[in-house]
């Protein structure tokens, strides 16, 4: 970015006639943050890395000239796998991933059964 053009963003920002270009950024890194410290603590640290996993891929597609995921599907992906944590460790007593089962992911998924397919695609993509 050039000196006028950086310059010019300063004016707008500083009256707030605009928001800085990395705002909407920095409000998503902060949604996916407080959506991964929801998880309870046993099974934060997956969901974490998953995070960080998804936020790699997107800035590869993003380099590569591909069409990236969206901040609010990454956004919506970590809400579904932080409920599924907060009902595995509430309704199904299992502190661990590797205690899960596939009944489980049903009892999960009959929850809210209109939002099955989608949950069971996020789900899918955590798994691969």
């Amino acid at each position: 970015m050039g000196s006028f053009a950086r310059a010019l963003e300063d004016f707008f920002t500083l009256r707030s006639l605009a928001l800085p270009t990395d705002q909407a950024e920095r409000l998503a890194m902060g949604r996916r943050h407080r959506r991964v410290e929801a998880v309870p603590e046993p099974l934060r640290p997956a969901v974490a890395a998953f995070d960080i996993s998804r936020m790699r891929a997107q800035d590869r597609a993003r380099r590569a000239g591909t069409r990236p995921r969206s901040n609010h599907t990454l956004e919506t992906a970590l809400a579904t796998l932080r409920d599924l944590a907060n009902f595995l460790i509430n309704e199904r007593d299992k502190d661990g991933w590797s205690l899960v089962d596939v009944h489980d992911i049903e009892a999960f998924l009959a929850v809210l059964p209109r939002a099955r397919k989608r949950r069971l695609t996020v789900l899918l993509s955590a798994y691969t």
